[in-house]
C-alpha cells in the first residue's frame, strides 16, 4: 500500500462520513455537531485495484480563536504534510464560505494535489446551488453526496491517478529489507546499532526517541547485504498521545508493508503483552515473515530452562503464532544478537519457498487418506487437484468439490500438516478453496 489521503475541511461538513465511505466501516463518529472528530483517524481504501491509506481530520478553522482548535489545527497541520493528495470537503448547504476561500488559499501554497468535493449534492437542486463554489477558481469541482455514494467514483479516479507510484513490496531478488518494530523503549535502535558494530541511530532510555522509520544498509562480513528499518515504537491506541507519534506508527506500518522480514522486539522481564499480539497479528495479516526477539535478556535471571519456559508459555498462551521462531538476545551487551543474521536469512528462505505440484499432490492426498474431510450434507469433501499460486507468502489453492465442507478447523489442520512437513518457518500460509464442477472448471 502506498500513498496516504487527508480529508480536511470546515467542521460539519461530513468529512467523517466521506472517511466512513471509502474505509467500508463506520471508524469515525458522524454527528451534526462541529468538532465531533477531535482527532486523525486512518483507514485503509482501495480503488480500483490500488490500496491507499485514508487520515480523516477535525474541523479546520484557518484562524481559530479557541485554544482547543488550535490543537485540532496542528494535528491537521500534520496530516497535510504528511499527505500525498488533499481532498477539501465544502458543504452545499452552507454555501462556500469566507472559510472555505481561506483554506483554498492556504492549500494553493502546496504542491500536494488537493481535490475539491461539495458535500451533500442530493438532488438536481442542490446541484444547481453547488456550481456557486466554482468561485474559489478550481476548474473542475466534484459535487457528491457522501451519504449516497453519488460521485464518488469521479473523486477517487482522480485521486488515485495522483498518487505517487505504489512503493510495494521490494522485489524479491531484492537486498533483504528488515523491519525492527515494537513497543516503546524496548532496544530496537540499541540493536541495530550493535548490529552494524558503530552507534548509527540515535538511542535514549526515553520512549518515543525514534520518530521516522530509518533505513540504514549494512554489509556482513560474509559479504552479504541488508537493509534494516528502525521503527517508532507502536503503542496501544488509548496510549498514542500526540500527532507526531501518530504519524510515526503509521510509518511503521508502512515500514512492516515494504519489509520481507519483521523483527518483532520484546522486553524478555515482561514477556509477550496484548500491544504484541496486536503487532504480530498485523504483520501475519501483511504476509511478512515474523521472528520475536525477547531483549534485555541481561536483565533476567537468564538460564537454559528460563528461556525455554519463556519460549514454551508463548506458544501455548497463543498458538495461531506457535509458528514463530524465538531468540533471546541482550542488544546492550550483544548477547543472542549475532544468531539474527542467519535467522534473517532462514525465514527468507521459506518465505521464498515453493513446493513442486507433483510432490505437493502426493503429500496433501497422504493427509487427506489419513483423516478426510467432515461430511457436509452426508457427502465427503473431496480435494481434486493442489497448487502453490505464489509465495512471499507460501499461498495455496486447492481445488474442490464444496469449499463449505472444509470448515476452519479442517483448514488449520491442512495448514498445520504443510509446515510440519516443508517448515515454512516464520511464514504465514495462505490456503485457498475454489469449487470444481463439470467441465474441469473452477469457480
Amino acid at each position: 500500500m502506498s500513498g496516504l489521503v487527508a480529508i480536511v475541511g470546515r467542521p460539519n461538513v461530513g468529512k467523517s462520513t466521506l472517511f466512513n465511505r471509502l474505509v467500508g466501516s463506520r471508524k469515525a463518529i458522524v454527528e451534526d455537531i462541529p468538532g465531533v472528530t477531535r482527532d486523525r483517524i486512518h483507514g485503509r481504501s482501495e480503488f480500483e485495484g490500488r490500496e491507499f491509506a485514508v487520515v480523516d481530520t477535525g474541523g479546520f478553522d484557518p484562524n481559530p480563536d479557541d485554544p482547543f482548535l488550535k490543537i485540532m489545527k496542528q494535528q491537521v497541520d500534520l496530516a497535510l504534510d504528511e499527505a500525498d493528495a488533499i481532498v477539501v470537503v465544502m458543504d452545499v448547504k452552507s454555501g462556500l464560505t469566507p472559510v472555505d476561500r481561506e483554506i483554498h488559499r492556504m492549500l494553493a501554497r502546496r504542491d500536494t494535489p488537493v481535490f475539491y468535493a461539495v458535500n451533500k449534492v442530493d438532488s438536481p437542486e442542490k446541484e444547481r446551488e453547488a456550481f456557486e463554489f466554482y468561485e474559489i477558481g478550481e476548474d473542475h469541482v466534484h459535487f457528491i453526496s457522501a451519504t449516497h455514494g453519488k460521485g464518488i467514483g469521479d473523486l477517487l479516479e482522480r485521486v488515485v491517478e495522483s498518487l505517487p507510484p505504489d512503493e510495494g513490496l521490494p522485489p524479491i531478488g531484492d537486498t533483504p529489507h528488515v523491519a525492527v518494530v515494537g513497543r516503546p523503549n524496548v532496544g530496537k535502535s540499541t540493536l541495530i546499532n550493535w548490529l552494524l558494530g558503530e552507534t548509527r541511530l540515535l538511542t535514549s532510555d526515553m520512549p518515543g526517541t525514534t520518530r521516522d522509520s530509518v533505513d540504514t544498509p549494512w554489509e556482513s562480513p560474509e559479504g552479504k547485504s541488508y537493509v534494516f528499518v528502525d521503527t517508532a515504537g507502536m503503542r496501544r491506541k488509548g496510549r498514542v498521545k500526540d500527532a507526531i507519534e501518530h504519524y510515526s506508527v503509521l510509518r511503521s506500518i508502512r515500514a512492516i508493508e515494504r519489509a520481507h522480514i519483521v523483527l518483532l522486539l520484546l522486553d524478555g522481564r515482561l514477556g509477550m503483552e496484548e500491544q504484541d499480539v496486536k503487532i504480530a497479528n498485523l504483520v501475519e495479516k501483511r504476509g511478512r515473515s515474523l521472528a520475536f526477539v525477547f531483549n534485555k535478556w541481561d536483565l533476567v535471571d537468564a538460564t537454559p530452562k528460563t528461556a525455554q519456559k519463556l519460549i514454551r508459555a508463548t506458544k501455548e498462551r497463543y498458538p495461531s503464532l506457535a509458528y514463530v521462531p524465538s531468540v533471546l538476545t541482550s542488544a546492550k551487551t550483544g548477547r543472542g544478537v549475532t544468531k539474527l543474521i542467519p535467522l534473517v536469512d532462514e525465514l527468507r528462505t521459506h518465505w521464498e519457498k515453493r513446493v513442486p505440484t507433483g510432490e505437493l499432490n502426493r503429500f496433501v492426498t497422504g493427509i487427506l487418506q489419513r483423516n478426510p474431510p467432515p461430511l457436509l450434507r452426508h457427502r465427503p469433501g473431496k480435494v481434486f487437484y493442489t497448487a502453490q499460486a505464489d509465495s512471499c507468502p507460501p499461498t495455496f489453492i486447492f481445488h474442490v468439490n464444496k469449499p463449505a465442507a472444509f470448515l476452519d478447523t479442517y483448514r488449520r489442520y491442512l495448514s498445520n500438516r504443510l509446515r510440519e512437513e516443508y517448515q515454512f518457518t516464520g511464514s504465514p500460509i495462505r490456503l485457498f478453496f475454489k469449487r470444481r464442477v463439470s467441465g474441469n472448471k473452477d469457480r
